[in-house]
């Protein structure tokens, strides 16, 4: 301290003490399916993605994922029938264009306890079976992103089987 130039030494006598508590977020899982999983070319299919906030006292802020449709499965024309978004908060924002090949959500608020549905149509012009997947995260292209640094720690994947037109 500082007395006029004149030294003054300054002890605690009673030591201070704080307890940090950390509490770990738990991570989201992610699932998707096509409804009808089988279709005819040029036919559409619902793409459900769902993520669950698995943790029971904090919301997932900031919330965002991109899905891209693998080769040959385009969104269709409208890409979205009915409610594209479920209790994913007031400030999510889905970005999904007729032709293209990319779903992407950003900006979701996902509740403790509550699945966050994310639904689009999509459709194919070429017989096959296609394998859309969302990677696990940290690392994966596309895979959950939050505020809260947490991610899905296992892929979400779905097939869809395009069958040639019966006539």
């Amino acid at each position: 301290g500082n007395d006029g130039g004149t030294s003054v030494t300054i002890t605690n006598t009673t030591p201070a003490s704080a307890t940090l508590t950390v509490v770990a977020v738990s991570p989201p899982t992610l699932t998707k399916g096509f409804s009808p999983n089988t279709i005819s070319m040029g036919n559409v299919s619902t793409l459900r993605i769902t993520i669950n906030n698995n943790d029971s006292n904090t919301n997932l802020t900031g919330t965002s994922f991109t899905d891209t449709l693998p080769a040959n499965v385009v969104l269709a024309d409208p890409p979205f029938g009915g409610t594209s978004l479920v209790n994913c908060g007031g400030s999510a924002l889905l970005t999904a264009v007729a032709g293209g090949t990319t779903i992407a959500l950003t900006g979701a608020t996902v509740t403790p306890n509550q699945n966050c549905v994310v639904t689009v149509n999509v459709t194919s012009a070429v017989q096959g079976v296609y394998v859309n997947s969302i990677p696990a995260g940290p690392g994966g292209p596309g895979s959950i992103r939050t505020d809260q640094g947490v991610t899905n720690s296992s892929p979400a994947n779905a097939t869809l089987n395009v069958q040639p037109i019966n006539v």
